[in-house]
This record gives structure tokens, sequence and C-alpha cells, in this order.
């Protein structure tokens, strides 16, 4: 075989094992990534007028089939708080969120009270296995009532009137799936139909 056959031999072979080593991963569907995974990993948020904050964020994300083929249903819950969000599930195990979705988040707590609308800027993430990797941007809007003072000194339990809140928020935080009979989603009659999607 001369050489510029063997040379198109071989890459024909290549591209014959390209293609299988492509065929052989099978895309993910909704009912694989159904679960309760375990988050760690860092917020920053800035509001005007509050400070800018770094947070180290643990979070619950539970997964369950969307509402529509390829949707998951993501349920984020973190320090009392929780966020339903829809995201797109690519067939390597890419979740797309739609920019728009909102959260209404509540603060109830002895120095500040107030409330807050969390809108989806941008968001994305991956799924490997029983990893789950989450990066979610978002603009904050509303208003909160810090403690207030007297002659220089902290007083408990009084606030100072609302004042408005404008600002955003980044977070990233990924982790593994849990396993634990405990953690797994319960599935109603619509979730279940929803599984063969």
């Amino acid at each position: 075989m001369a050489r510029d056959g063997i040379s198109t031999f071989l890459l024909g072979v290549a591209a014959v094992l390209v293609c299988s080593g492509r065929a052989v991963a099978a895309p993910v569907f909704p009912r694989d990534v159904v679960g309760t995974y375990r988050l760690h990993g860092t917020a920053h948020v800035a509001a005007s007028p509050l400070p800018r904050r770094t947070i180290e964020l643990r979070a619950d994300a539970v997964l369950t089939p969307g509402p529509a083929p390829r949707r998951v249903q993501v349920h984020l819950a973190a320090e009392g708080h929780a966020c339903d969000l829809v995201a797109r599930l690519g067939d390597d195990g890419a979740l797309a969120f739609e920019d728009g979705q909102r959260c209404a988040v509540v603060i109830q707590s002895p120095d500040a009270r107030g409330h807050f609308e969390a809108r989806v800027l941008s968001g994305r993430g991956q799924l490997r296995g029983d990893h789950l990797e989450l990066d979610l941007s978002c603009e904050l809007t509303g208003a909160v009532s810090l403690g207030g003072k007297t002659l220089g000194a902290d007083v408990p339990g009084i606030l100072v009137p609302e004042v408005p809140v404008r600002g955003d928020a980044r977070a990233g935080a990924e982790g593994e799936r849990d396993r634990s009979r405990a953690a797994t989603p319960a599935a109603g009659v619509d979730a279940d139909q929803r599984l063969a999607q």
C-alpha cells in the first residue's frame, strides 16, 4: 500500500474510532439525574446600601423531572430559604437556566427583616455521574430594615425603617448526589409520568 494510501487508511480508522467513541456516550435524560445533591461553595453579594459580602455556602439541590421534555426542576434550599428553578438538560449533562426566573426571599431575624426578589441573570450547571456543579447570577431588588443604634450602641429588637436594596449576587457550588434512601425525592403521579421523558 502506498504511503498516501496508508495515511488515508489510518485517518479513516481514526475517524471510525472517534465516531464510535461518541456513539458509546449515551445521552443523559431527566430520569437519570433525579436525586438530592449536597453542595458547597461560595456566594458573592453586592447589594447597596449593604456591605459587599462573600459567604460560604452549603445548600441542597433536589432534581426532579421538569414540566416539559428535557427539562429538570431544581429545588435549591440553603439557610432556611428555598427556590424552585427549571433548567434544560443537554445530552451531555449540561444544565441551562432560562434568564428571568424569579425567587422570593424573606428575611426574619433579630437584627434584620425584609424581603428580596432574586431574578436569574444567567445560570448553568454540569452533571457528571453523581457530581453536580452550579453557577448562578441573580439581580437582587427589595427592602430591608437593619438593627438600630442608640448612643452608638446596638439595641437588640429595634429596627430602623426599611431602605431599598438593589444589587446582584453570584453563587458557585458543587457536590455529590446523596444515595441514601432518606435523600430520595418523593415522586408524585405527574413526576412518575415525566420520568419517561
